[in-house]
């Protein structure tokens, strides 16, 4: 996951269309936790601001607050946003925001969202690239089996006592197929406070792996979190 991320709220929600803004609150809001108020023209940052603070649900706070900050950080790669939008025919207003394109990728088009954060967290990512001359005649990105990589890359993870979820997502560009891959790692533990005593939490973190095969040079490029990680997929 790419570093150094900061979300100007503010700044963020009057970027964006009330009515959009609105939109995207009310697929992630339950009904009995939004502010009652008579709204005609959408949700502004004022009421954004209430509501985040008076949510219940922290897990939730949580989720919204991760989307939002990845809505911000891609707004910074506007080639991005319009280099997926554009390859799947997403129709795109020459004033638009890129703060609004991002929340019409990510309410509309989810996959075209996921594909554009999967080549965000290429470039942003401070680790190293790994890069891997492949046969042009004998490779064929497209014809791999997701499910059973998926399979083989849990095996990996799960000798390496890093847990036993994985995920693998895929997403095929003209020039590029991207993969993005969430797994676990180590568990760890913390100590926290609770009331007035100190209690012991273990949780395992999720990390965000990026493989890009580039089809006109037959070059396979790597970004691990886990070095030791790269030198295996």
């Amino acid at each position: 996951m790419p570093k150094y991320r900061y979300l100007n709220l503010k700044a963020f929600i009057t970027a964006i269309d009330p009515l959009l803004v609105e939109e995207y609150f009310l697929s992630r809001v339950p009904q009995d936790q939004l502010i009652p108020c008579f709204r005609t023209m959408g949700m502004n940052f004022q009421y954004i601001k209430d509501l985040m603070v008076g949510l219940r649900d922290e897990k939730l706070k949580v989720k919204i607050g991760e989307e939002l900050r990845q809505i911000c950080d891609l707004s910074k790669a506007i080639d991005i946003l319009v280099r997926v939008a554009s390859a799947n025919n997403i129709p795109m207003d020459k004033d638009e925001t890129p703060q609004q394109l991002a929340m019409v990728l990510l309410l509309k088009h989810t996959r075209v969202f996921e594909h554009a954060w999967t080549l965000y967290c290429y470039r942003h990512s401070t680790t190293q690239v790994h890069e891997y001359c492949l046969p042009s005649k004998t490779t064929n990105m497209e014809s791999v089996n997701i499910p059973a990589f998926t399979s083989q890359i849990r095996d990996f993870f799960v000798k390496q006592a890093k847990g036993d979820h994985c995920l693998v997502k895929e997403f095929e560009g003209q020039d590029e197929t991207a993969l993005m891959i969430i797994h676990g790692s180590y568990i760890k533990t913390v100590a926290r406070w609770l009331a007035d005593e100190v209690i012991i939490d273990t949780y395992r973190p999720a990390y965000e792996d990026v493989i890009l095969y580039d089809k006109t040079k037959s070059v396979l490029k790597i970004k691990s979190l886990a070095q030791r990680s790269a030198t295996i997929l």
